[in-house]
């Protein structure tokens, strides 16, 4: 029985006069994929693209431009990390400056936590994101002192010693926003607004209040039984790790901040984008790919996926807003740089065919050291990527080459008796067949 998959048809031969391939490849994939969103593309200074796919608005057919104002979930801590260097760079705090600096009655594993282990995911401090209550931001201070008090009650105690190993942490993001707030004497949005979103004139980034009326903003989808549905959940609980909303007009000014003094100085724009441990910068995941360096950070919270993409050398810029959670903005931007770059090969999101019993050969048990065991699986005509009680359909985009089904900007490539598994946004990592 033959295979066949369609990730989503993609016609780049058949360009319009009219539009760039890129514009044939988000207009294809907003009909074929449901992709429902902005974007903007820059090129050396050179908007190539600027606006809307898709809806902002089912129930009204609104259609999404690039005014639409989406959330932009984890793309907010770039925000907060510029609104902390902008505060150094004012000589109102070090970014080696304790928690005990700026928290009165921290449990004691916490006191000597910097702000630089906060910014890099590296301060061990458990991700108690969770346990916020949703609140407008001016309350979120009570909040953070709710979980403090319950820490010391109950202690969790930390991850990992403070500097020496990467976790992820919104709830450490959220400390930073309370910080902000401490030294600035404003409350977190505010102070951002008149530090960065004012000097940059980005006048459609906003705090996610549900509450509040806000000019052009999307609602959030997702895929519910195979239809698109409105994902209902309204908070405004994202606070400094998550709780911004923006457009890709404002994403296009935002670049300004990154290679310009417009907000902070070159010093501090490099220390932003060190990696440190797991290649995290100050709020920017630094890697380099195909011989390029890219910054990189994706966002994702209910109803949205975002990513933002930044070649600093080549000076190619990618901003994906969606309001469809399930079409990730990641594998978009993939796709993106791989026209841009002329890498139509690594587009993700081929049509394929492969008969079924040519995938048995990538059966088996793979592994590496510091990773452990992965399995591949064939079961009935489908293929599956399987890591302890994780199990992913991956479906091929060439003889020996596959995507993830539902996260298309995973690769996985098969040569002999190893795989490569990749992203357009981690470092490939080689499994061994055992």
């Amino acid at each position: 029985m033959k295979y066949s998959v369609l990730c989503f048809l993609l016609i780049l031969t058949h360009a319009s006069k009219s539009q760039s391939p890129i514009e044939d490849y988000l207009s294809e994939i907003a009909t074929i994929q449901s992709f429902s969103g902005s974007v903007a593309v820059s090129i050396k200074n050179k908007i190539l693209i600027n606006k809307g796919f898709g809806k902002a608005d089912y129930e009204q057919n609104v259609l999404n431009n690039s005014n639409s104002v989406h959330r932009i979930g984890s793309l907010t801590k770039q925000f907060t990390s510029i609104g902390v260097l902008k505060l150094f760079d004012d000589n109102s705090l070090s970014i080696n400056d304790p928690l005990s600096n700026f928290f009165s009655d921290l449990p004691k594993d916490w006191q000597k936590i910097t702000i630089h282990q906060l910014l890099t995911h590296t301060s061990g401090v458990p991700n108690y994101f969770g346990d916020l209550d949703a609140v407008p931001v001016e309350d979120t201070y009570m909040e953070i002192e709710k979980v403090i008090e319950m820490e010391k009650q109950d202690p969790r105690g930390l991850n990992n010693e403070p500097g020496k190993e990467y976790r992820y942490s919104n709830f450490g993001y959220v400390l930073l926003g309370r910080i902000i707030e401490v030294v600035s004497g404003e409350n977190y949005f505010d102070y951002l607004k008149e530090a960065i979103f004012d000097p940059l004139e980005m006048d459609q980034t906003f705090y996610d209040d549900p509450r509040i009326i806000i000019t052009d903003r999307s609602e959030g989808y997702k895929f519910s039984n195979g239809k698109l549905a409105n994902d209902a959940l309204k908070d405004p609980a994202g606070y400094s790790a998550g709780g911004l909303l923006s457009s890709t007009n404002d994403m296009l000014k935002w670049l300004d901040a990154l290679n310009t003094d417009a907000i902070i100085k070159e010093e501090l724009r490099e220390t932003m984008f060190d990696p440190f441990l797991d290649n995290y910068g100050l709020g920017w995941q630094i890697l380099e790919k195909d011989g390029r360096i890219m910054y990189n950070h994706n966002g994702g919270t209910h109803g949205y996926s975002s990513r933002i993409v930044y070649y600093p050398y080549e000076d190619v810029f990618i901003a994906v807003l969606g309001n469809n959670e399930d079409v990730r903005s990641a594998s978009i931007t993939c796709d993106i740089e791989a026209l841009i770059f002329e890498k139509e090969d690594a587009i993700v999101s081929l049509a394929y065919e492969i008969e079924a019993p040519a995938m048995k050969e990538f059966e088996g048990t793979y592994g590496n050291a510091l990773d452990g065991k992965r399995s591949i699986q064939l079961e009935g005509d489908l293929l599956y990527y399987i890591n302890g009680e994780s199990k992913f359909e991956i479906i091929p985009i060439a003889d020996n080459v596959f995507c993830f089904s539902k996260y298309k900007e995973f690769r996985i490539e098969f040569s002999d008796d190893t795989f490569v598994l990749s992203t357009c946004s981690v470092n490939p990592r080689v499994f061994n067949r055992e």
